[in-house]
């Protein structure tokens, strides 16, 4: 309520002045929080809007009386106020020709007040705004009832300006700090990746680390020392090596790639002048405890020498 009394902080009071005759007479006052002041009948289309009946036909009685209990006892027969310790009252057959022709006007009331045409229009106007204020909450504006869509055409208007206002605000603020609230984004997610980046780097360097390590710490079958003794002592008197290799790599070794080598092999090379000093040097390997499944991989005559080349695997 408090929200909505700041929103509708203005209330156009219609009094309606019944002469003996017949004829009404209206004027619009317009209230806000600090005293009432004359308006245009144009102001009453766009504000909160109430009617106060006075004059001819209006009765006021004193709040405890009978005749004021009874009043309250039939809301369908009259319409009754109650201000400064009095009780007004009117017949509501006699508002019909004032409620069409406000609403010919385009003026829809949200309460009609009862009063005394001699009693302080200032005082009374205090009173009723007070409950009017009273009796507005945010429920009953979504009411179905003309009274209610006064009230909310009235809330909509006064709150359209500030609320587009703020709008215009976020827009433009938007606007500035947005190129530079996206470069530091930008920025920082850069930072982000990139210490993503190093730490999975650093954390795939270090398990290739363990990894090889744990794979060169595997103690073998046969002592590494112990299997290239046994290939030297092999090797017959006419034959050269030229490479003894244990579990050699099959690929050359690239960063951040697992290492690919022959698991429990050894590979010997070398050349020799006769196919038989070959066949000696495998047979004499093949007799060797440590080497395991000799194989001859292959021989071939050397391009610019009579010598053989040849290549033997053995398992560890």
């Amino acid at each position: 309520m408090k929200l909505l009394s700041r929103i509708l902080n203005r209330i156009a009071f219609v009094r309606a002045d019944f002469a003996a005759d017949g004829n009404c007479r209206t004027e619009v006052f317009l209230w806000r929080t600090g005293g009432v002041a004359p308006a245009e009948r144009s102001a009453a289309k766009g504000l909160l809007a109430a009617v106060v009946v006075c004059g001819h036909g209006v009765v006021t009685k004193p709040d405890g009386s009978q005749i004021a209990a009874r009043i309250k006892a039939d809301p369908e027969t009259f319409l009754w106020s109650s201000a400064g310790g009095g009780t007004s009252f009117v017949r509501r057959e006699r508002l019909g020709a004032l409620t069409e022709e406000l609403a010919a006007e385009g003026i829809v009331p949200v309460r009609i007040f009862c009063a005394d045409a001699g009693a302080g229009f200032e005082t009374l106007a205090e009173e009723f705004a007070r409950q009017v204020y009273a009796d507005l909450r945010w429920c009953s504006l979504m009411r179905p009832g003309a009274e209610s869509s006064a009230a909310a055409q009235a809330v909509v208007r006064r709150a359209a300006l500030p609320v587009l206002g703020l709008f215009l605000c976020v827009l433009a603020a938007n606007a500035v700090f947005s190129p530079r609230l996206n470069a530091r984004r930008q920025a920082l997610q850069q930072q982000i990746t990139a210490r993503e980046r190093t730490a999975s780097n650093a954390a795939s360097a270090g398990a290739r680390q363990r990894e090889l390590l744990a794979e060169f710490s595997k103690r073998p079958a046969a002592p590494w020392a112990l299997v290239c003794d046994r290939v030297a002592g092999a090797v017959p008197e006419r034959v050269v090596l030229t490479q003894l290799a244990v579990e050699p790599p099959t690929k050359r070794f690239e960063a951040r790639k697992p290492l690919q080598r022959l698991e429990g092999r050894v590979v010997v090379c070398g050349t020799a002048p006769e196919a038989s000093d070959v066949s000696a040097f495998v047979r004499r390997l093949s007799e060797e405890a440590c080497c395991r499944g000799v194989r001859l991989m292959n021989v071939e005559k050397e391009r610019d020498g009579d010598r053989l080349s040849f290549r033997i695997e053995t398992a560890l």
